[in-house]
């Protein structure tokens, strides 16, 4: 933008005065893009403040930064940042808890969900979301699951400016989905190595692995050009998603219940139940140390 604006800045007046153009519309309107920069700029600090974005899934971030940018006109300085991080700090745990059951629901689909033991409804496909009725509810994620969206694996008649919307041959939306997956297993104590999947050279069909710091396999991920994704979990990483979900949703109350409902052991109930990491008091301690 400063070229740019440089590049106006050479040009005789004079030229600029015949064609309408005045120094003072110059002047606001570089005044203008200005301004409209610093959400970008507090949006690049939460994407690259680790002690966020391990806790925080794509959406939950977006959902700050508008919040932020919605209720007041904040500068970004050092001084402002440091207070909106703390307050971050001290407001995401709405976020946290939210955006679990968020990813949860987002992988809800008629083939890859098993009902709760009491849970006797059979729902068709057609009426799993769109129906007048109340969503489906009491159910829990196979291990299993097919994942159906409008892109995943860039097709090879795309012409070369949608390299953009695909890093390594995927689909910026079906890497923040692998981000967020991998988000919400880190705050469910399933500690992962460091997985960018943008990293990656995409293929159709070809599986890539994301893995535990204990070496094992978090996600086993395939993506295809009808714009498909395939994962397969680890079996207790989706039994304690599925103990938290149904804890936050309010379809279980106790361990008890988890256990009877979707015939897991009580140890593994009562193991998974309400562990979703939260931001603590030391947490805001960390940014004055």
């Amino acid at each position: 933008m400063r070229a740019s604006y440089r590049s106006l800045c050479a040009i005789d007046p004079a030229l600029l005065a015949t064609i309408g153009v005045k120094a003072e519309q110059i002047k606001d309107g570089l005044k203008q893009k200005i301004q409209s920069l610093k959400n970008l700029y507090w949006k690049e600090l939460f994407d690259h403040l680790d002690k966020i974005t391990a806790r925080l899934t794509n959406d939950s971030r977006t959902a700050i930064v508008q919040k932020m940018a919605s209720a007041v006109h904040v500068d970004f300085t050092s001084d402002n940042a440091y207070a909106v991080v703390l307050w971050v700090l001290k407001n995401a745990n709405e976020y946290i808890e939210n955006q679990l059951t968020d990813l949860f629901r987002k992988l809800s689909h008629p083939e890859s969900v098993k009902n709760y033991k009491s849970n006797q409804k059979t729902w068709e496909k057609e009426r799993w979301r769109y129906s007048s009725e109340a969503k489906h509810t009491h159910y829990m994620l196979e291990y299993r699951i097919v994942y159906p969206g409008h892109s995943a694996i860039k097709p090879n008649d795309k012409e070369w400016r949608s390299d953009y919307d695909y890093p390594g041959g995927l689909h910026t939306s079906a890497h923040q989905v692998i981000g967020d997956i991998i988000t919400i297993a880190n705050n469910l104590g399933f500690s992962c190595c460091h997985n960018s999947s943008r990293q990656r050279a995409w293929s159709s069909g070809s599986a890539e692995e994301f893995c535990l710091l204990n070496g094992e396999t978090l996600v086993r991920v395939r993506a295809f050009i009808n714009g498909n994704m395939h994962f397969q979990f680890h079996q207790k990483f989706i039994k304690a998603l599925n103990v938290e979900a149904s804890r936050l949703l309010g379809w279980i109350r106790t361990p008890q219940e988890a256990a009877t409902e979707m015939g897991i052991g009580i140890d593994i109930a009562q193991k998974y139940f309400n562990v979703n990491r939260i931001f603590a008091a030391s947490d805001c301690k960390l940014l004055t140390a």
